[in-house]
């Protein structure tokens, strides 16, 4: 069935049609090896070879969505240059089909979304939509009341804004702390730079639900499919019909 280019191109890349269309403006697309700036084009994404910036874009009629506990020391890129170890070396057979929705950081683990759903790797990324996502925390150091009410209060840190936590302590010891930390924002390396900002760098850090998404007792390094009636309530809070 024929849709317009840049519907389709904002599904697979899991951007805005605005983004979409601008891409197209600006030269960057290609259908069948020929530059198409025309908004009102419309293809057929199963017979045209769409490519933006020279890169095929994959699209599939059929929706894959699972969920993957990401160990700690893994990369979410596809590949490389230093040869450490990425995700799609657990993920092989999806490596081609999905993305992540969102990254996790080196050292950090937990909880990641996969899928080909360009429409909710947009909605679950772009903080717009505010989806919560939920992480356990281990501190350096006892951090203080008032410092953690700063960050429940909301930031700027180097000029940035970081925007108000939600933050839970579950356990003191002598020298370090666990929390449950909750934000409706993914900036790069957020927590991390949050508490080392109140003097109580991040050691630990793993990710346990984004929105109605939970991790579960799914074990590192292993994957599988999201409960229907879960993502049922994921799609439709993110306005996914």
């Amino acid at each position: 069935m024929k849709e317009r280019v840049q519907k389709i191109i904002a599904k697979a890349m899991g951007i805005s049609r605005r983004m979409a269309e601008s891409l197209i403006m600006s030269g960057k697309v290609k259908i069948d090896g020929q530059v198409c700036t025309n908004l009102g084009t419309k293809v057929d994404p199963l017979k045209n070879q769409i490519r933006v910036d020279g890169k095929l874009i994959r699209y599939s009629s059929k929706h894959i969505y699972i969920i993957y506990n990401k160990p700690r020391f893994e990369l979410v890129t596809k590949k490389d240059e230093r040869g450490r170890r990425t995700i799609w070396e657990s993920l092989s057979g999806f490596k081609h089909k999905l993305n992540a929705a969102g990254r996790l950081d080196f050292d950090s683990e937990g909880l990641l979304i996969l899928t080909n759903d360009g429409g909710l790797i947009h909605r679950l990324t772009h903080p717009s939509f505010e989806v919560e996502k939920e992480y356990i925390v281990k501190v350096e150091g006892v951090p203080r009341e008032d410092k953690l009410n700063r960050l429940r209060r909301g930031v700027s840190i180097g000029g940035v804004v970081y925007s108000p936590a939600s933050i839970t302590i579950k356990k003191r010891f002598t020298k370090s702390t666990w929390l449950l930390v909750s934000l409706k924002e993914g900036k790069n390396r957020e927590i991390r730079k949050m508490f080392e900002y109140i003097g109580c760098p991040v050691l630990r850090l793993k990710r346990i639900r984004i929105g109605p998404v939970k991790l579960g007792n799914l074990p590192p390094g292993k994957w599988r499919h999201i409960d229907k009636n879960i993502l049922k309530i994921l799609l439709k809070k993110l306005g996914i019909s």
